[in-house]
């Protein structure tokens, strides 16, 4: 079995898009090679289908034209947006040199749209369960970008967010249901650890009086991006509900466990496979850090990590980002 290409693991929506920006050139093939893929942007699918992935090897072989992925991003190193399984076969088939055409979404909202919408038309659709679950991703990767809200009202109508993801108006009333009961119980609860403890970091660059609903979502403090819906998304919110009983010390703990055991796990994604080689290391490693240092627990990480990584070796790389020696605006790849 060939190694498929390092997906990009919290890659940034935002530096996505300026990368698609800037890409001018566009080409309409690229080396195997260069092709990555973001399953946690472009990927609803939760298996590979490897009856498909045969099919198209065997397609292949009998010479039959194969249909360009869809990719966004920069020119050296296109993001699959739709072609997965064509991807899997052709790690199996081709070498890394080979040229495999492309086609380009025109911007973020296609890209969102296609991942979708071009699975259904052939084979490999995806399920109602997938989309469902891709559906509630997206909603809160808008929320972190400041996209899910415009004046305090959905940016997006039912029958739009429904369109774009193949969903029932009905499943985005319930989306929006378990957002509202959220918003109601944020506002009701002003004085809730978690809040507190957001406003506390956000407040070493912003003077912040009080934590409001977009705010709230863009920080994700509940980590309801990474929550699959339904059942673990609404434990979320019900936990934070419940957090302003007696309960709310035992549930201000839980998080705080649970945000050091994440960190943990990025880092030790980014270094575990190879320090350098591996794609994305620069961007899982400083976000990691970068989530840990407001709240002041880098030193618990490092103990809770125990020897996994070099504490020192963190620490300057740390140091490098926040001083802005690792980032060059003119520079158009993902990798470290």
């Amino acid at each position: 079995m060939k190694h498929y290409p390092y997906d990009l693991r919290d890659l940034c929506p935002e530096k996505l898009e300026a990368l698609h920006t800037k890409n001018q050139t566009k080409p309409s093939s690229v080396h195997l090679s260069a092709l990555r893929t973001a399953k946690c942007l472009f990927q609803p699918r939760e298996t590979e289908r490897w009856d498909t992935i045969n099919a198209v090897k065997d397609g292949i072989k009998r010479g039959n034209t194969i249909p360009p992925l869809l990719v966004y991003g920069s020119a050296r190193q296109p993001i699959v947006v739709d072609g997965h399984h064509r991807l899997a076969a052709f790690y199996e088939v081709y070498t890394q040199d080979h040229l495999i055409e492309i086609r380009w979404a025109h911007d973020w909202e296609h890209a969102v749209h296609a991942t979708v919408h071009e699975n259904q038309v052939n084979q490999a659709a995806v399920t109602d369960r997938e989309r469902t679950r891709y559906a509630w991703r997206h909603l809160m990767l808008d929320a972190k970008r400041g996209q899910l809200l415009a004046d305090g009202d959905w940016k997006l109508s039912k029958a739009e967010t429904a369109e774009r993801h193949l969903i029932s108006a009905a499943q985005v009333g319930n989306f929006r249901k378990e957002l509202n009961r959220l918003a109601a119980a944020l506002e009701a609860s002003p004085d809730h650890p978690l809040v507190q403890r957001l406003r506390n970091e956000l407040s070493f660059n912003l003077d912040l009086e009080a934590i409001d609903f977009a705010t709230f979502l863009r920080n994700d403090p509940l980590g309801l991006t990474d929550t699959q819906w339904s059942k673990g998304a609404k434990q979320c919110i019900q936990g934070f509900i419940e957090g302003v009983s007696s309960s709310t010390s035992v549930l201000a703990d839980e998080v705080e466990r649970q945000k050091i055991n994440e960190v943990k796990q990025k880092l030790t994604a980014a270094l575990g496979f190879d320090r350098w080689a591996a794609m994305g290391n620069e961007a899982v490693l400083s976000q990691a850090i970068m989530e840990v240092l407001p709240s002041g627990k880098r030193e618990v990480v490092w103990e809770a990590m125990a020897g996994e990584l070099d504490p020192a070796f963190v620490t300057a790389f740390g140091e490098a980002v926040l001083d802005g020696e690792l980032y060059d605006d003119e520079d158009d790849s993902l990798t470290a």
